[in-house]
């Protein structure tokens, strides 16, 4: 074999042995929480929540596209819904919410017994084990204790880029429903157009989706009925979104036509409607 050939045959091998550029199948793992997080539940009103854990229509508007999107430009990253709801309470509800209202595909993993106190710490480091992934993305809302699992997590598993965003959907600042403080270094959110932007900066999503996704979504906000109770719902009558103007959120890129209209609208939705409140 000539010296050439050899060399030749040694170069295709490296080169096939290096680490693919694109995500491999275990690289990027995706959990996120469902009630107040994908699902209007409202889980710190006793009543509400019981109400709400009947129905499968109502969700965060937008959330199943960001959610989708995410994962079509992540096409080999693995998703799973991780819930404390206990299975025989929701009798298949949150899979039928998952399936009608278009969430990307995902097993859904819910306690057996209300005995199981720490099921999501456990399942969620579980699922690390098992992917092994190179980057975990979390997903969940500040009604009760995700920022705390989350960040939980993250110390369990110091070497794994962890990005963690927190939906505010309770002032923990204001009112009578408190929500759970965020853990340094998680990201908030208050519509699925702040997720999109997460992502996006972290290099999930391309600007050509955040455009699409952010455009689509501020028309779907500016139409709605602020007093719609279900469906799908960018701010639910319940939500105390104020805290969002001491949170580090990513700022709106101006040179999207859609930018100011959605400004100006979290501002009137989080901050004026509350005023004198």
């Amino acid at each position: 074999m000539s010296l050439t050939k050899s060399f030749l045959i040694f170069f295709i091998f490296a080169f096939l042995s290096l680490p693919s550029l694109q995500a491999s199948a275990e690289e990027v793992l995706v959990i996120s929480d469902i009630d107040d997080t994908l699902k209007i539940s409202h889980v710190l009103d006793p009543l509400d929540v019981i109400a709400n854990g009947l129905r499968t229509d109502s969700y965060f508007l937008g959330t199943n596209l960001v959610l989708e999107k995410l994962m079509q430009q992540n096409s080999q990253a693995k998703l799973y819904y991780v819930s404390n709801a206990v299975r025989w309470m929701m009798n298949g509800r949150h899979e039928k919410f998952i399936l009608e209202n278009h969430f990307p595909r995902g097993e859904v993993l819910l306690r057996e017994s209300l005995s199981e106190k720490n099921f999501k710490l456990e399942m969620i480091g579980t699922l690390v084990r098992r992917h092994t992934p190179q980057v975990l993305i979390l997903v969940g809302d500040n009604g009760e204790k995700d920022a705390l699992i989350y960040e939980a997590i993250r110390l369990q598993f110091p070497k794994l880029r962890v990005l963690t965003a927190i939906h505010l959907v309770y002032s923990t600042q204001w009112g009578d429903q408190v929500g759970q403080p965020l853990r340094p270094g998680q990201r908030s959110w208050v519509t699925a157009i702040d997720l999109a932007k997460i992502w996006k900066k972290e290099g999930f999503l391309d600007s050509a989706a955040l455009n699409e996704l952010g455009g689509r979504l501020t028309m779907m906000m500016l139409g709605q009925n602020m007093n719609s109770a279900h469906g799908a719902i960018a701010f639910p009558k319940w939500m105390d979104c104020r805290d969002v103007f001491s949170q580090p959120l990513q700022p709106n890129p101006e040179k999207f036509v859609w930018a100011r209209a959605y400004s100006d609208l979290m501002l009137e939705r989080c901050l004026s409607s509350f005023d004198g409140a």
